[in-house]
């Protein structure tokens, strides 16, 4: 019995491009139509205030730089205060002393 040959693949998996965006529905839509609601009530000082902040921020780790870290498998940690769909899960959390409590447990730090 012969095995199957490898088809490499030239066409997108998506055959067809839509011309417009279609808004997310349920738990992810209403997360990004209050999102759209909160940043338009941002006065303009603030929201300026804010590129500012982002544009000195450093750069974030490199997602896939973690993943190749130390070896053939890696962790990939997320700090989490609350949940779209489920509410709060610890409001209190010191997102900082999490974060190295993942670290020093071995989640991927890049």
């Amino acid at each position: 019995m012969q095995a199957e040959a490898h088809v490499n693949r030239i066409l997108p998996e998506v055959q067809e491009t839509p011309t417009t965006w279609t808004p997310p529905t349920g738990v992810l839509g209403r997360i990004v139509a209050e999102s759209t609601a909160r940043v338009r009530e941002i006065p303009d000082r603030r929201r300026a205030e804010l590129e500012g902040m982002a544009r000195a921020a450093s750069a974030p780790p490199d997602f896939l730089a973690a993943l190749r870290a130390g070896g053939s498998l890696a962790v990939i940690a997320e700090v989490k205060r609350r949940s779209p769909s489920k509410g709060e899960i610890n409001p209190a959390l010191s997102a900082g002393a999490q974060a190295k409590a993942y670290a020093s447990g071995g989640a991927a730090d890049a």
